[in-house]
């Protein structure tokens, strides 16, 4: 749990195996954060990813700055006029076996699905589907780690769910 002045802002989850950098917590031993006050965030992570020892979640409101308004100064948040609108539970899920890139920021609420691949300085603003390749700012598909077929039986096998033993028995599968 990640605390500041304000209150509980994230709740984070990481699976088995799942590591940053070169160790299991990232390089300075914290993740990095930029949040929204009195927002309570959840951040899970799957099994077996790996994380550049450099990454964010950016865990700011996307409704405060509003770009088509005469100023885009937050005054509805910052001077408590509606703060209900904004100050809201969020969710950043990531899913098993899930490849980040160094320097990629993840915004807001964002589903990244199982086998995706988060291409260094890619900056995630929407959900990613399973086993794509996402680049850029905003992040785009720029295609798929495996066909339709061998996708649905990787989804099917939920092979981060077997134990070490049977994962280390079946090494020969995740070297094809």
């Amino acid at each position: 749990i990640i605390r500041d002045g304000d209150g509980i802002k994230a709740s984070v989850s990481i699976g088995r195996g799942s590591y940053f950098g070169s160790t299991i917590l990232p390089r300075d031993n914290h993740f990095h954060f930029i949040t929204a006050r009195d927002t309570n965030w959840t951040i899970t992570i799957g099994s077996f990813c790996s994380f550049a020892s450099t990454f964010s979640f950016l865990l700011a409101q996307s409704g405060g700055h509003q770009y088509w308004r005469a100023s885009t100064y937050p005054f509805q948040v910052q001077l408590g006029l509606h703060p209900s609108a904004f100050h809201k539970n969020k969710t950043i899920t990531i899913g098993h076996d899930v490849w980040v890139g160094h320097e990629v920021r993840i915004v807001n609420s964002v589903h990244i699905g199982h086998g995706a691949v988060l291409g260094a300085y890619a900056v995630i603003r929407e959900d990613v589907p399973d086993y794509a390749i996402v680049v850029g700012n905003p992040a785009k598909v720029v295609k798929y780690r495996f066909n339709e077929e061998i996708i649905a039986k990787l989804l099917e096998m939920k092979w981060w769910d077997w134990s070490d033993e049977w994962i280390l028995e079946r090494m020969a599968l995740f070297d094809a």
